[in-house]
Order: structure tokens, then C-alpha cells, then sequence
């Protein structure tokens, strides 16, 4: 994720503007230090005050962002402040447990919030990629080409299939919800009846290689 995210600043500097762009490298600096962060196994009080510094720090960038209305609709991508705003209210919820001496938890959701923010905004950007993509080949190709497997742009159109939003969301809730021990509780039954194989008379299948075929 740090690749893509050094990559994504390096491609799009010149596509956003310098509020967002200093929105969006804050925030990945404050990812990347948080990453390196849990890497540390052992609490200890040092520790803590950088987790409260990074929170605070998480905190104070998203509510910045959030409050400034005026830069609002020079944003392209509106969906950015809903992670945005849970990134937030995981901070806040990190420095009061913080305070508390719920290290861990503290750090669970210092870490998570920050991942969220970092996870949408690189697949928000993969999505406009797909949409522009789909745009600029429509313009070129207006009628079925035998070279491109006879696919009809006009009629794939200009945005990616709500199929492809939907991979993405799901993409997004596992990479944020794997940090939690609940999501194991709920993703461990799921991985067994996808992947498992099941039996049915001489026949044996997996729910996965159905999906596959299909």
C-alpha cells in the first residue's frame, strides 16, 4: 500500500488541487508513521505519546478537512469524505482510549482509520482510472471492432458496471475490517463454506469453483 500510495501522489500532483494534495500527503505520512508504529509489539509510555500525537495529529487533519465547506466542491471525488470522517471519529475514539490505558485498542483504531482513509482514496482513484479509461476508448472506438474481441463501448459506456463498485467496496471493508478480531469471527465461517468442498452423492464442488465457472 505505501507503493501505491508514493505512486499515486507522484501520478496525480498535478490533477487535484494544492489543499487536497496537502490533505492527502498529511494523511499518508501520518499512515506510514502509524505503520511503522505497529510494528512495535511492546507498549510502553514513549510509545504512547507517539500513538497520541498520531491520533491527534489524524484527528485535527480530518476535521480540518471536514469543516472547510469551501473546499468541499473542489473536491472530484465526494465519496473521499465519508472515510474521511470515519477516520475521524476512529481517532477521537483512539486518544479517549488512549487516555484510559486501552493501549492496544487505542492502537487498533489509530492504525484502522488511517488504513480506511488511505484504502478508499486509492480505490476511489482506480475507479475514476476505469471511468476515464472507458470515456476516452468510447470516443475512439464507435462501433464493434474485430480486433478488441467485438466488445461495443457504446454500449459498455462511460462508467465502470456497478459490479466493479461493488468489488471495490467489499475490497475495502476486508482490508479495513481485518485488523479486527470480529472480522476473523465472521470471515472464518465464510472462508469454509466458499472454499471448503462439500459433497453432494459422488459429487464433490466448492461453492469458490461454482462462482468460478459461473
Amino acid at each position: 500500500m505505501f507503493i501505491i500510495g508514493v505512486l499515486i501522489s507522484f501520478i496525480f500532483r498535478k490533477y487535484i488541487t494544492k489543499y487536497w494534495l496537502g490533505i492527502w500527503l498529511t494523511i499518508f505520512t501520518l499512515y506510514t508513521l502509524a505503520a511503522v508504529d505497529n510494528l512495535i509489539l511492546q507498549a510502553s509510555r514513549p510509545e504512547r505519546w507517539v500513538m497520541i500525537f498520531l491520533s491527534t495529529a489524524s484527528a485535527l487533519v480530518g476535521l480540518f478537512a471536514l469543516l472547510n465547506r469551501n473546499q468541499h466542491h473542489k473536491l472530484q471525488e465526494q465519496w473521499i469524505l465519508f472515510p474521511i470522517c470515519l477516520m475521524t471519529f476512529m481517532e477521537i475514539t483512539s486518544i479517549g482510549l488512549n487516555l484510559f490505558g486501552r493501549l492496544n485498542v487505542a492502537k487498533l483504531l489509530m492504525v484502522s482509520g488511517l488504513i480506511n482513509v488511505v484504502v478508499a482514496i486509492v480505490f476511489l482513484w482506480v475507479i475514476r482510472l476505469v471511468n476515464e479509461g472507458l470515456t476516452y476508448v468510447s470516443m475512439i472506438y464507435t462501433k464493434q471492432e474485430r480486433r478488441f474481441l467485438y466488445i461495443n463501448y457504446n454500449r459498455v459506456g462511460k462508467r465502470a458496471p456497478v459490479f466493479f463498485y461493488i468489488t471495490l467496496i467489499a475490497g475495502w471493508f476486508i482490508l479495513v475490517g481485518r485488523n479486527f478480531y470480529e472480522f476473523r469471527l465472521l470471515a472464518e465461517p465464510l472462508n469454509e463454506l466458499f472454499f471448503n468442498e462439500h459433497q453432494l452423492g459422488t459429487y464433490t464442488f466448492s461453492v469458490y469453483n461454482i462462482l468460478v465457472f459461473f
